[in-house]
């Protein structure tokens, strides 16, 4: 039996895989659970200066994930065990995931291609509101997840607006959510 795995999220290489990202680059080193105790610190601290918890919750979060983050390890490696050993191939969605997975598993280097996922070419013909003139637009289609980096983008956009930079951004899957109040924020 050939087992080939197609890769396109972190649960192999990351326990708590919202940690690989920390809100401020992607991680490329080793899980452990003191690193995985730092990590979802971190985040929780970010999820703060986002509004997302208010500044008692994110303090508690940080406290307990002195033990929340060690128990978070044990049970995934528990559960990942001899997984990798026994996958035969794997396939990363894009050069990036594949370098991800290889600064976590530098064991599968022989066992690991890529294999892009079809696109649209023009991905804007499908929201409506999106207009056909001429101009500098960013489309942002990842919803309100945190862990893809909206709040970045939103601080990005604050910037070059603040440099006269003539710059729109159109979101999908972001209203009635936590970034409506992100974006209306001075």
């Amino acid at each position: 039996m050939l087992v080939v795995v197609c890769i396109h999220f972190y649960a192999l290489i990351c326990p708590w895989w919202g940690t690989l990202y920390r809100f401020s680059g992607v991680c490329r080193e080793g899980c452990s659970a003191w690193r995985l105790i730092g990590c979802k610190q971190g985040i929780n601290m970010e999820l703060r200066k986002v509004g997302i918890l208010d500044d008692f919750s994110a303090r508690a979060y940080w406290l307990l994930d002195f033990v929340k983050g060690p128990m978070d390890y044990v049970r995934w490696r528990g559960l990942m065990g001899n997984v990798v050993d026994d996958i035969d191939y794997f396939i990363a969605v894009s050069n990036a995931t594949k370098e991800i997975i290889l600064a976590h598993l530098p064991e599968v280097k022989d066992r690991i291609g890529v294999l892009y996922n079809a696109i649209a070419q023009r991905p804007w013909r499908y929201v409506s509101s999106f207009p056909d003139e001429p101009g500098n637009y960013i489309l942002y289609a990842s919803g309100n997840n945190p862990v893809k980096g909206p709040h970045v983008l939103l601080n990005t956009l604050k910037i070059l607006l603040n440099e006269d930079i003539d710059m729109k951004l159109y979101m999908t899957g972001a209203s009635n959510s936590w970034l409506e109040g992100l974006v209306r924020r001075p």
